[in-house]
C-alpha cells in the first residue's frame, strides 16, 4: 500500500462506456493511496457501473451535486472537459488534475475528442490525466455475473447484417454455434448475457469492454475511426471493416 491520501474526488461525466473504462483508475488509486473515493457522474444511467464498487464511498450527479462543494479533497481528478469552470471552482482541494485544471490536458482532449491519433490506449490516457502510469490495470466493477458459459459458442452483438456476414466469412465460423446476444438496457443483465459465451463478436465499443471485463475472447469490428489504440488485454483481435459494408 502506498502513501495515504484521505479523500479523492473523481469527476467523469462522460458516457457509461467511458465511465466503465475509468473504473480501472479507481482500482489503481486505491492501491496507491488507500483513499476514500467520491465520484461525480453525469446522470443515473452510469450509477450502476459504480454501485457495487467497494472502493467508492459516495456518488454525486451533475443534477444532484448535494454537498460536494462543502468537502475538502486531497486530490481532485477531472476526466471530463464539459464541466463548467465555475462548478470546478466551487470544489475545494489540495491538488487538482485534469480538464479545467491542467493546461496540458488539452493534448489529451484532442486525442479523446478531436483528430489527433495516438498509440496510447484510453486507459493510458486516463492514467496520464490522473498523474499515474498505467500498469495494465483492468476494470473495477464488483459485480459477478449470474449466467453460465455456453461452451464453444460465439456470441454475436452486431446490428448490421452486412457486418454479420463479413465476420462469419472472415473467421470461417460455424453458424450453428453462433448465438445472438439480446439487447439489454440494464447493465447487469447486459453483463449476464455477454457472459454466456467464451467468444464475443461485436461492433459496439461498450460491449467490447464488458466482454474484456469478463475475460472473453473478443473479435471487434472497427467501423468508425478511433484515435486511441484499442486495448484487448491479449484476448482478441480488431478487424478494420471496409467502408462499403457500413454505408
Amino acid at each position: 500500500m502506498g502513501e495515504i491520501i484521505l479523500n479523492i474526488l473523481l469527476l467523469h461525466t462522460g458516457t457509461p462506456c467511458e465511465c466503465f473504462i475509468a473504473t480501472s483508475l479507481i482500482k489503481a488509486l486505491h492501491k496507491k493511496y488507500n483513499p476514500t473515493i467520491s465520484l461525480l457522474i453525469e446522470s443515473k444511467e452510469s450509477i450502476s457501473i459504480f454501485n457495487h464498487n467497494p472502493f467508492i464511498k459516495k456518488i454525486y450527479t451533475l443534477n444532484s451535486p448535494g454537498d460536494i462543494s462543502s468537502h475538502y479533497y486531497d486530490k481532485i481528478i477531472n476526466l471530463s472537459p464539459n464541466i463548467e469552470p465555475q462548478f470546478l471552482l466551487e470544489i475545494k482541494g489540495e491538488e487538482s488534475l485534469g480538464f479545467g485544471y491542467d493546461p496540458k490536458s488539452k493534448y489529451f482532449y484532442d486525442i479523446l475528442y478531436g483528430d489527433i491519433s495516438s498509440t496510447k490506449s484510453i486507459f493510458q490516457i486516463y492514467f496520464r490525466i490522473a498523474g499515474l502510469r498505467w500498469k495494465g490495470e483492468g476494470y473495477s466493477l464488483g459485480y459477478k455475473p449470474k449466467s453460465k458459459n455456453k461452451p464453444k459458442t460465439s456470441g454475436v452483438a452486431i446490428a448490421n447484417a452486412n457486418l454479420r456476414n463479413f465476420i462469419i466469412n472472415k473467421l470461417n465460423l460455424d453458424q450453428s454455434k453462433l448465438w445472438n446476444i439480446p439487447y439489454k438496457v440494464n447493465l447487469f443483465r447486459k453483463i449476464d448475457e455477454i457472459n454466456r459465451c467464451p467468444h464475443i463478436i461485436t461492433d459496439d465499443f461498450f460491449t467490447l469492454n464488458i466482454a474484456l471485463y469478463l475475460r472473453k475472447n473478443v473479435y471487434f469490428l472497427k467501423t468508425i475511426p478511433i484515435n486511441t489504440r484499442i486495448e484487448l488485454f491479449g484476448k482478441g483481435k480488431v478487424f478494420e471493416v471496409p467502408r462499403n459494408l457500413v454505408l
